[in-house]
């Protein structure tokens, strides 16, 4: 039996993990779970330089996973990093990987879309190494790896081969960025792609990638997208929009020694308590990541019914 650690949460966080676990059991996952502390509501309460305390990480170390709902990140300087952060950070959690497909009865404005986000985990903007030089002056540093650039577009092609796809697309910015992104992060993708012959590297620069997202999304179906962490962060929940929302979306951090799981959805303090969360990620990819893949299949078979799926806080079966 595998062991799970736990952490609900702020604001609507408990909620979805809550209604995430009702579909665990119903699936009869053989997983432990045990509840763990963070966030920024433990943060305010006990205060300290991380919003997950000691116990929570010799938790997470003893674990074989761990499952996240929503946690608030405060933006004030000084303010300690979000939890995701530090967890990927902590367990070298390197591919962010977020599938964006359309569901059953459920094809958006755009069209269907069918392709997979690959996002670096643990570097760049969100190194958080930050300066302030002078009154009203700071600079941010953007930390690029060749190591981590390696890794992170090695599993791009891992998971394109897995699939039998034939195209991983690199999105930079390597005009403006030439050292970061043309000469460590290209210079990785191409060297990669030279391993997997069957696999077609393309390059595209990232403002033109997100115009492309909304204006012509079929085009990049059936492809593994690859990038640095702010630009994926910031394209993939653009792209998310294509499927409804980020909640329906399913969110997977790997290749540490611990796998994380996330909640798609924000924390959203303004809808807690009234049962408007939208759990369908949060459900599926905890399942699947469990092994109890006949979840997906029941949730798939509500969205061609064209229901909404079960609200968090409603009666009925999960």
């Amino acid at each position: 039996m595998k062991t799970v650690a736990l952490i609900k949460g702020d604001g609507t966080g408990p909620e979805l993990i809550e209604a995430m676990l009702l579909v665990v059991k119903a699936s009869r996952a053989k997983v432990k779970f045990v509840t763990c502390d963070g966030g920024e509501e433990w943060w305010e309460k006990h205060g300290g330089p991380s919003m997950i305390p000691e116990e929570t990480w010799r938790k997470l170390e003893a674990a074989d996973c761990c499952f996240k709902g929503p946690t608030t990140t405060p933006s004030t300087p000084n303010s300690p990093k979000s939890v995701a952060v530090s967890i990927r950070q902590r367990f070298n959690l390197y591919a962010n990987v977020r599938p964006v497909k359309t569901f059953p009865n459920h094809v958006g404005p755009l069209g269907k879309v069918d392709f997979v986000i690959v996002r670096e985990g643990t570097e760049g903007l969100y190194s958080g190494i930050e300066y302030l030089l002078a009154d009203g002056v700071g600079i941010a540093i953007r930390l690029i790896t060749q190591s981590k650039s390696s890794k992170v577009t090695t599993f791009a092609f891992e998971e394109a081969k897995r699939r039998g796809w034939k195209t991983v697309l690199a999105v930079s910015k390597a005009n403006i960025l030439k050292i970061t992104d043309g000469g460590i992060f290209l210079r990785a993708a191409r060297e990669r792609a030279e391993m997997y012959p069957a696999v077609k590297l393309e390059e595209i620069f990232l403002d033109n990638f997100a115009q492309q997202l909304v204006k012509n999304p079929q085009r990049f179906n059936r492809n593994v997208i690859v990038g640095t962490n702010l630009f994926m962060d910031i394209l993939s929940e653009e792209a998310s929009g294509l499927v409804g929302s980020i909640g329906p979306d399913l969110l997977g951090e790997l290749r540490g020694r611990l796998r994380h799981v996330r909640a798609g959805p924000r924390e959203h303090p303004e809808v807690h308590g009234h049962g408007q969360g939208e759990p369908y990620g949060d459900h599926t990819l905890r399942c699947l990541d469990a092994g109890a893949p006949r979840a997906e299949t029941g949730w798939k078979r509500d969205f061609r019914r064209g229901d909404e799926g079960h609200r968090v806080g409603e009666g009925g079966d999960p």
